[in-house]
C-alpha cells in the first residue's frame, strides 16, 4: 500500500512515508512500515517514520488549514 501511494504522489514530491495500522479494540499494532524504500540513501530510508518524534504543530496543521478554508482565510490557490 505504502508504495503504491508514493509512487501515485511521486509528481507532487513526496517519495517516502510510513505506515502503522492499529486494531482500536485491542490497542494492538497490526502492521507497521517505517519507510517506503530501507534500501534507498536519497529518502533516507533507514530511518523508521512510525518512530521519529514529531513536533505537535506538524499535527495540527490539517485542522488548521482545514478552518482557515472553511473561514475563507485562504484558498486552495496559496
Amino acid at each position: 500500500m505504502l508504495s503504491q501511494y508514493t509512487k501515485r504522489l511521486s509528481n507532487y514530491g513526496i517519495r517516502n512515508g510510513a505506515l502503522m495500522v492499529l486494531d482500536s479494540t485491542r490497542m494492538q499494532v497490526l502492521a507497521q512500515v517505517g519507510s517506503a524504500d530501507f534500501f534507498n540513501r536519497d529518502i533516507s530510508g533507514e530511518i523508521d517514520g512510525t518512530a521519529v518524534k514529531r513536533s505537535p504543530g506538524s499535527t495540527l496543521k490539517p485542522f488548521i488549514y482545514a478552518l482557515a478554508l472553511e473561514q475563507g482565510l485562504i484558498h486552495s490557490e496559496t
